[in-house]
């Protein structure tokens, strides 16, 4: 499945159920990675959300990206609204902005470099394992970025993702 058709079954055939929690959890710490696909590499980050509300959180990611022509160093900071689908599963989807160092290699082997960046759109679902007895989350996303603070950022974000992440004892 491509990640647009991701997007379009996510926001059209999910049911908008509140999270059922009084608050989402206030400390979760994991990694991400982009898996293989369309121009992207494997690349790794280090997220942390908190739970501003029972349908809304703030994540702040680290991270490296790379795709087929970029490396990307970056921070990013977004807030979600988080909806459960069924028991455990639960799929959300934000609005951020990422910014950060790249490193942009051409075909014609010329090199360009600077700070760039741009707003950028989470969206994913996750597994919550905490009501099983076990402190993780899982999940699968993507992050669709628009580099609108350079030219030369060849990377737009668009592949598939995976994360796991430590939730805190309250």
């Amino acid at each position: 499945m491509r990640p647009h058709l991701l997007i379009v079954w996510m926001v059209f055939c999910l049911p908008l159920k509140p999270h059922t929690q009084e608050q989402l959890p206030l400390n979760v710490l994991g990694i991400r990675s982009e898996v293989y696909g369309l121009e992207s590499l494997p690349g790794l980050e280090l997220t942390y959300h908190t739970g501003i509300s029972n349908v809304a959180r703030v994540e702040v990611d680290f991270g490296f990206q790379r795709s087929i022509y970029t490396d990307f160093m970056h921070v990013a900071a977004m807030i979600e609204g988080v909806w459960t689908i069924k028991n455990n599963l639960k799929w959300y989807i934000g609005f951020g902005f990422q910014i950060g160092y790249y490193q942009t290699k051409f075909e014609d082997l010329s090199l360009a470099e600077g700070f760039g960046g741009g707003p950028c759109l989470p969206l994913g679902i996750e597994y919550d394992l905490v009501p099983l007895n076990v402190p993780l989350s899982v999940s699968l996303n993507v992050r669709p970025i628009v580099p609108i603070l350079s030219d030369d950022l060849l990377i737009n974000g668009i592949a598939y993702a995976v994360g796991i992440r430590y939730v805190f004892k309250e």
